[in-house]
């Protein structure tokens, strides 16, 4: 599995005209944490570890037969949206900061220069607690990753390129064969640009993730009531999926069941959505 600090490493490019680079403004400790850093940074690592060990790999984990979502795991997942709102707000500040091109309210050059210095700290605090409250509420990443992708993209029908108007994931060539975004925060790009560049490589993250959803959904039916409907219908999502690398799941509409599971949450999923921070948290489903 691939180090989860190698993953996490970002460079900082702020929109104001100039470029930072936040690890080489490092001046003998005293501008960033290092050692806390460095300490996150094996936490993430071991709680990760934990995850896969208790879970499996994201792309392992098997939907219901019928794909639907029980109100159990769905408490489960709103209980973790709950527990990890003060670091997911925090990040969304800073990215607000980084992504405000005014310098009303204080927010000129220094401010985007403390909110760049404090991103990497920021992120690596979100997901360490994120993998804490996954382990002690009973829930692996890749059902936490079905849950949002289902219920925000399919359900809510959010926009799959929301995040901050700079580039901030991965690029136009994308890494084909591995799991997760490598964070690079890059100005100089139309938001227009930006977003359709981080459509095409969300879409082909969360296609190849679901892939696997659907198919360890399909070999999972076994004498499931009613099977036989569901197979077909499910076999004709799959054939739809290959026939396109960019096509999400159940992109043209929700099966019933699916959304009958959903509906009754609504209200709270919706109101736990930063936009923001949707680059960020379509990211961490690592399948390495």
């Amino acid at each position: 599995m691939a180090s989860t600090t190698q993953k996490w490493f970002i460079g900082c490019g702020i929109g104001c005209g100039f470029l930072i680079l936040i690890i080489a403004i490092i001046v003998g400790g005293t501008i960033f944490a290092v050692k806390d850093v460095i300490k996150d940074g094996k936490s993430i690592e071991e709680s990760n570890d934990a995850l896969v060990e208790a879970f499996g790999t994201p792309d392992e984990f098997t939907p219901t037969a019928d794909g639907a979502i029980t109100a159990d795991r769905m408490e489960i997942f709103l209980k973790a949206r709950e527990e990890t709102t003060e670091p997911r707000t925090k990040m969304a500040n800073i990215l607000h900061t980084l992504d405000d091109e005014s310098d009303e309210g204080g927010r000129g050059a220094m401010a985007k220069l403390k909110a760049g210095l404090t991103m990497i700290p920021a992120i690596l605090s979100y997901i360490n607690t994120r993998n804490e409250v996954l382990l002690e509420n009973g829930m692996g990443d890749g059902e936490y990753t079905y849950i949002y992708t289902m219920a925000y993209f399919a359900y809510l029908d959010k926009d799959l390129t929301d995040g901050p108007s700079f580039q901030m994931s991965g690029d136009d060539d994308g890494d084909e064969d591995g799991g997760g975004m490598n964070w690079r925060v890059q100005s100089g790009s139309s938001d227009k640009k930006v977003r359709s560049k981080r459509e095409k490589n969300v879409r082909r993250q969360m296609h190849r993730l679901q892939m696997s959803f659907l198919d360890n959904q399909i070999a999972s039916l076994g004498e499931f009531s009613g099977s036989e409907d569901l197979k077909a219908a499910l076999d004709d999502e799959r054939e739809a999926m290959l026939e396109s690398r960019r096509r999400l799941l159940w992109e043209e509409g929700l099966p019933p069941a699916i959304e009958a599971s959903l509906e009754p949450f609504a209200g709270e999923l919706n109101d736990s959505y930063l936009p923001v921070l949707n680059v960020i948290e379509i990211g961490l489903a690592n399948t390495n």
